[in-house]
């Protein structure tokens, strides 16, 4: 049973060492997220329709379903949840993209633990850095 206080935070990237590695440098934070991962979008939406999820954080490159596809399908069923997208390619027009699928906040990779954690607060809080 999940804790009444504690926010689930799914994080999906293909690479292995970024999932482990975000994870185990948000366990300072235990105590408010609890961390899902998932290697993929279609992973990523399997865990969707059978856990509530009160943040999402996405990398854009992905095989078998990629971040772009993966946001576009978790809007269709949950068109509020927040998302934050991680990449190390944040250019002008992926800004425009992300706005325009409601995803108002990014962190370019690398990601700094403190910077992840920031933002997740900042996300569900609902302040925070605003894709502009």
């Amino acid at each position: 049973m999940r804790e009444v206080n504690k926010k689930t935070v799914l994080i999906v990237d293909d690479e292995e060492v970024i999932l482990c590695s975000l994870s185990k440098g948000l366990a300072d934070y235990c105590s408010r997220y609890s961390i899902m991962t998932a290697g993929d979008g279609e992973m990523a939406l399997e865990i969707l329709r059978n856990t509530r999820v009160d943040l999402v954080v996405t990398d854009l490159s992905m095989p078998v379903m990629d971040g772009v596809e993966f946001i576009k399908r978790l809007r269709e069923d949950h068109p509020n949840l927040p998302v934050i997208v991680m990449s190390a390619y944040i250019n002008k027009e992926a800004v425009e993209w992300l706005s325009a699928f409601s995803v108002s906040r990014y962190i370019e990779k690398p990601v700094k633990y403190e910077q992840m954690a920031w933002t997740l607060r900042e996300s569900i809080e609902g302040q925070g850095r605003e894709v502009t």
